[in-house]
């Protein structure tokens, strides 16, 4: 009990040791503003267009409901309020679906350096032409992960109405998330799909430490989404050479 105890606060403090590592080498930050910048670019889009959205099918619902009279100003806020945080949290889960895509190279390269700095082997490219191919292979990575995030997404999407459930749901996605930010370091090692699914399963509560870790952030809306390359760092950190 005491080492699982143990092994969840690791990996609830991944992020914070992941941005400790950042701080002390700088030839980390190129690969992590790069992330960030992709991010902050979908975390402004997604916020501003998915509010007005939002907004508009709002209105449209409570006018259909009660027309524009008394009843439209009592019950707009209120409702805009419940669905609102709704809208958050799938506004979330989708924001960090897409950055899986797009950031899933530069991930990757923070993993396998922030390993190199711990003195942990991993697979070496050979030439120019090796390392298009294994970019390439990490963007097809990262769209798979991201259309499982997506179909996570829709999950919770269907279970927020459920008072309890939501809360269990968006900790689940958040941990989905965390398995994938240990799955960067997986790659770097070199490691085939069933030695990684035998190493998560390892180390799962480090997985669910993390997770609870990413929920707790979620309470500032992209947040989390800025994380996420620091706790592939963090993540990478925490691997042992004989994992």
């Amino acid at each position: 009990m005491n080492k699982e105890l143990s092994s969840f606060a690791q990996g609830l403090r991944i992020p914070v040791q992941g941005w400790d590592v950042i701080r002390r080498t700088p030839s980390l930050w190129p690969w992590l503003m790069i992330p960030w910048i992709i991010d902050i670019a979908l975390i402004v889009v997604g916020w501003t267009t998915g509010l007005g959205y939002i907004q508009g099918w709002i209105t449209a619902l409570i006018a259909g409901w009660v027309g524009t009279g008394v009843w439209f100003n009592v019950l707009y806020y209120p409702i805009l309020l419940v669905f609102g945080l709704i809208f958050v949290v799938i506004w979330l889960i989708a924001v960090m679906s897409v950055a899986t895509v797009f950031a899933a190279p530069f991930n990757a390269i923070l993993a396998e350096k922030t390993l190199r700095l711990r003195g942990v082997s991993v697979v070496a490219t050979k030439g120019f032409g090796g390392w298009i191919w294994h970019n390439l292979k990490m963007v097809l990575i990262g769209i798979i992960k991201g259309t499982i995030f997506a179909m996570a997404g829709l999950i919770l999407f269907s279970v927020s109405f459920i008072p309890g459930l939501n809360f269990l749901a968006a900790y689940l996605s958040m941990c989905l998330f965390a398995a994938d930010v240990f799955d960067y370091g997986f790659e770097a090692k070199g490691l085939n799909l069933r030695q990684r699914a035998k190493t998560l399963s390892q180390g799962k509560t480090r997985v669910l430490g993390l997770g609870l870790g990413l929920s707790l952030t979620s309470v500032i809306p992209g947040l989390t989404v800025l994380l996420l390359p620091v706790s592939v760092v963090g993540a990478a950190w925490q691997m042992e050479k004989s994992e």
